[in-house]
């Protein structure tokens, strides 16, 4: 799965202190954003893609609350 090779390579760049945009976050941040990072990713599988762009859909109609 190259989705699983896109995300080791996004967090293996950042742990270099020029490319690490995490800096200044907390555990419970970093956590998120990382989530985050790989939900993205996986939604460019087309296996995940519909599922991801009606969530995104759906919050968007809701006003993204």
């Amino acid at each position: 799965m190259l989705e699983s090779f896109h995300a080791a390579t996004t967090f293996e760049v950042m742990k270099d202190p020029e490319c690490n945009l995490l800096g200044g976050l907390s555990q419970k941040e970093i956590k998120q954003f990382r989530k985050m990072v790989i939900d993205l990713i996986l939604a460019t599988d087309m296996v995940y893609h519909l599922e991801f762009l009606s969530k995104f859909n759906t919050k968007v109609a809701a006003g993204l609350n």
